[in-house]
């Protein structure tokens, strides 16, 4: 589904600014004029930008020239900038890649690579600010202690991170690096440092934070948590200059940076492999070289306690689609909500299905990430290359990509005012392909602050001059920037499909769903009424009045305009911010012969699935990309409880308002059906020369053109079913032009038996069987655990009830007959509440909100085991409360447990069961 809305809120309050002074007219400098590789720092209204570059070259010649490292400062935020020259290098060369921060009490440090004068050896150096105001100076670069190598290699890609959390370790500076035995491709080693001392500033001992091996380690980038927790990410790589395999990794230290360990404690692997994917082409080439590695760049939520997304990990890199296709780079995201434990799944925020709004529909490249948080908002900030403007995929525009709820979904638009040619080559003291590794971003209470390369300024040498630059008209390196206030207002928001999110059933989201007139959750049913409802959320800082919320479906689809969605209604909303609401409205199936006026090409008692979209209508809205959602409804037929008939009807379309060319394709099989499904066979009628179309294969459609397709699946055999412990579905997915733009889920069989559980006298955790693609229900599926026993059921079940009782914990259900005891509402606090729930389900509990869990026990006779053996089963239901922002105070919101409260219960269980 194409989304066709548009960010509103948050532009760029100002103009595109140059930071360093202009040099691309000048008379004396040569080709020395390149200014790159932006670093960003706020404080208050200074803002900072340190930059490499090389017109000291210029101005002394290289004989003479120490430092290739400038900086310019704002006293007015970022709004215009005064170029500070050269940063001083007591006696050494500054070499290149800067890194900055500030403290809490607004002391700047400035890292950066260093060479010793006499020696030529590598080190990281620091150098710490000696004056802010009126104008910003530094002191000379304090060294961390070195030559790191045997053989006295090169120290590489520095980034620091000062603790500012008023912790144990408030002031402290980190800094990560690669250290490089002797060649810059081979024998790499993460390195790491603290200070001891800020007053003066000194550094303890270097640590090594990973073997010394062959794979390229860079892009070592350290960050602080609020809890002063420092976490160190790095880019592994098997080559330095091709795609190909590489992960990202990191580690953990709760200790000020003297120790570190994988942050999963149950990863037996010492250092903690965050996300694995093919890396991009050193070289990203269509006319100009322009180098570019999938290094990754990290931020940490750091909003006020209490708030849903502090502590948040976000990390972001580039990286190439597949390993088969051409080289081309997109921008990955992926996340963790407790503690760098656990991530999501790595998901394309560039051209994906993650950005709702603005996404590239073109193969050209985007890369160059860089990330912020809001500390204020938790609003996520991504600043990146993209080439989308240019069919020949050349000239750069910068980029952002913006989350409001916590990387669910995304909107992309442009950040620079204008594009331009990069420009390589013409600088003999940088690298041929050498643009910057790096762009720059940080967000504060005053918003967004980004920096980047630009080579908007064309080389116009004056007549005459003695040294002028060349060719005339290339492109100049400089760094530009940017200052944009946070967007505050109303956020209304409702959870897309998981397509979208990456969470749960791809094409299904448990915000949309349809209950029966207990408030239970079913599933819909044609020749009825329905009871739809919509669960819309308010991320915003402002109530938002008059807002409406669109219904509308269609039969069961692989893809179609918008155009072709029937209306359900409409219903007005008011939120106020922070609230939750669920909105209710009749869906009528009751006409089976309903067309949606000739629209559709059968009528829907010929389908079998339907699709609901839901639309929230809000003008003032900070942000649309999460304002659109879809779910798709299986077996719908005249009686509850209906199977898919065969043949199936779908509708498919191109959505496009051009011609293009649609594939379907089948995604990977069950095991089940793999020898009795393929080759699969669609039919579409009106496609003669695709009469019968293997999946994969393409057909070109006109302009919003419509057709019906037919697949005819084989059920499964009944040796597959008698005892299938979970549903077997197959995900049909619609491809436009090399995008997923829709698709549809057939459900050839159900579940009929409970899946396996340990017999072992230990916890397992088991997952109950979720139907994918299948809609939701009100409540999640909660994760059962199981613990066994050789006691009989009823000692079992006494000794659950005097454990309980031991923890003052009241029984509300003690049924010997069932094996059941249930707990009475045990409260939760806030922190309590937020740390027992998923990522997905924190944008369920509104801000302060507090909770209560209820446990459940369940016991019986486990006949696998010999004797009178047990089989305890417990499951947990947290509740969300208070803070004023649900409908209903007293039966509150449920929400899904991550787990942590279960093990807890089963960890102190485990002994007394014996």
């Amino acid at each position: 589904m194409l989304a066709l809305s548009i960010w509103l809120g948050g532009g760029p309050a100002s103009a595109d600014v140059q930071v360093n002074s202009a040099d691309n007219a000048s008379p004396t400098l040569g080709n020395h004029t390149s200014e790159s590789e932006p670093a960003v720092a706020r404080h208050g209204s200074l803002a900072v930008i340190g930059y490499n570059s090389t017109r000291q070259v210029g101005l002394l010649g290289m004989g003479f020239s120490m430092s290739r490292l400038g900086f310019a400062y704002s006293n007015d935020a970022g709004a215009t900038y005064i170029d500070g020259g050269f940063l001083p290098s007591g006696g050494a060369y500054l070499m290149a890649d800067p890194s900055l921060a500030f403290d809490a009490n607004g002391t700047l440090y400035y890292a950066a690579l260093v060479t010793a004068a006499t020696t030529g050896y590598s080190y990281v150096g620091v150098s710490q600010s000696t004056m802010t105001e009126p104008a910003l100076a530094f002191a000379d670069p304090v060294l961390i202690s070195g030559p790191f190598s045997t053989n006295n290699g090169l120290e590489d890609k520095e980034l620091l991170a000062v603790d500012t959390t008023g912790g144990a370790y408030n002031g402290r500076v980190y800094v990560g690096w690669t250290d490089f035995d002797s060649t810059f491709g081979g024998n790499s080693q993460v390195e790491f440092a603290a200070s001891t001392s800020t007053a003066p500033l000194a550094f303890g001992p270097t640590i090594a934070l990973s073997p010394r091996g062959i794979p390229l380690l860079t892009g070592v980038v350290p960050a602080v948590a609020p809890n002063g927790n420092v976490y160190v990410a790095w880019l592994t790589s098997l080559s330095t200059t091709s795609a190909g395999s590489a992960t990202i990794n990191m580690l953990e230290s709760t200790d000020g940076g003297s120790t570190f360990v994988n942050p999963n404690p149950s990863d037996p692997s010492p250092i903690q492999t965050v996300a694995s994917f093919i890396s991009t082409e050193n070289d990203l080439t269509t006319h100009t070289k322009i180098r570019s590695r999938s290094v990754p760049l990290l931020a940490i939520d750091n909003t006020p306690v209490g708030s849903a997304t502090r502590g948040n990990l976000y990390l972001v890199f580039q990286a190439q689609p597949d390993s088969t296709g051409t080289p081309r780079s997109e921008i990955y995201f992926t996340e963790s909500t407790n503690g760098g434990q656990s991530w999501s799944p790595p998901r394309n925020i560039s051209s994906g299905p993650a950005a709702t709004v603005g996404q590239d529909f073109t193969a050209n490249d985007n890369f160059l990430p860089a990330i912020s948080v809001s500390p204020v908002s938790g609003h996520i900030k991504v600043l990146f290359f993209s080439r989308r403007g240019d069919p020949a995929n050349e000239d750069i525009q910068v980029y952002e990509a913006g989350s409001t709820d916590a990387g669910m979904t995304w909107y992309n638009r442009t950040y620079s005012a204008v594009a331009f040619a990069p420009s390589t080559g013409y600088d003999s003291v940088l690298q041929p392909d050498y643009m910057g590794d790096y762009q720059s971003a940080f967000s504060d209470a005053s918003g967004l602050l980004g920096a980047w390369t630009d080579t908007r300024n064309a080389c116009t040498p004056p007549s005459q001059a003695s040294a002028p630059c060349s060719p005339a008209g290339r492109g100049d390196q400089d760094v530009w920037s940017n200052a944009e206030a946070d967007a505050i207002g109303a956020d209304l928001a409702i959870t897309p499909w998981g397509y979208v999110t990456g969470v749960g059933p791809t094409w299904s989201t448990p915000d949309i769903f349809v209950v029966d007139s207990a408030n239970v959750a079913v599933n819909a049913q044609l020749g009825v009424n329905n009871n739809l409802r919509a669960r819309v959320r308010n991320l915003g800082s402002a109530n938002a009045t008059n807002a409406v919320v669109r219904f509308s479906f269609a039969p069961w689809y692989a893809s179609i305009p918008d155009s072709a969605f029937e209306l359900i209604g409409t219903v007005p909303l008011n939120l106020a911010a922070g609230a939750t609401q669920i909105v209710p409205i009749d869906w009528n199936l009751t006409n089976l012969s309903d067309t949606n006026g000739g629209i559709w090409p059968g009528p829907i008692s010929e389908f079998g699935h339907f699709c609901v979209r839901v639309d929230i209508e809000y003008p003032p809205d900070i942000n649309m990309s999460n304002n659109t959602a879809q779910s798709n409804f299986l077996d719908v037929t005249t009686a509850p409880g209906g199977e898919p008939r065969m043949p199936i009807r779908f509708i498919l379309g191109n959505p496009l308002a051009r011609e293009a060319k649609l594939q379907l394709r089948v995604e990977d099989l069950p095991p089940e059906l793999r020898s009795t499904v393929e080759p699969l066979t669609i039919e579409v009628p009106g496609k003669a020369f695709f009469r019968k179309t293997p999946a994969g294969s393409s057909m070109l459609f006109h302009p919003r053109e419509l057709q019906t397709g037919t697949i005819a699946l084989p059920l499964p055999p009944p040796s597959v079913t008698r005892h299938l412990e979970h549903d077997i579905v197959v995900n049909i997915d619609s491809i436009v032009e090399g995008k997923i733009v829709g698709g549809f889920s057939v459900r050839l069989a159900r579940a009929n038996v409970p899946a396996p559980k340990s017999v072992k006298p230990a916890m397992r955790r088991v997952v109950s069987s979720v139907v994918a693609h299948s809609v939701q229900p009100v409540e999640s599926t909660p994760e059962i655990f199981a613990l066994t026993s050789a006691r009989p059921v009823e000692r079992v079940r006494q000794t659950i009830g005097a454990y309980l009782t031991s923890r003052k914990i009241s029984i509300d259900q003690d049924v010997p007959e069932r094996g059941l005891i249930s707990s009475n509402a045990i409260p939760l606090g806030n922190a309590a509440l937020l740390a027992a729930v998923p990522k997905q389900a924190r944008s369920l509990v509104p801000n302060g909100a507090f909770g209560r869990y209820f446990v459940s026990f369940r016991t019986v006779r486990d006949d696998r085991l010999l004797g009178d053996a047990s089989r305890v089963e417990l499951s947990i239901r947290i509740v969300v409360l208070g803070s004023g922002d649900l409908e209903d105070q007293s039966e509150g919101r449920i929400v899904p447990s991550n787990g942590s409260l279960e093990r807890r219960f089963v960890d102190e269980l485990a002994p007394q069961l014996k």
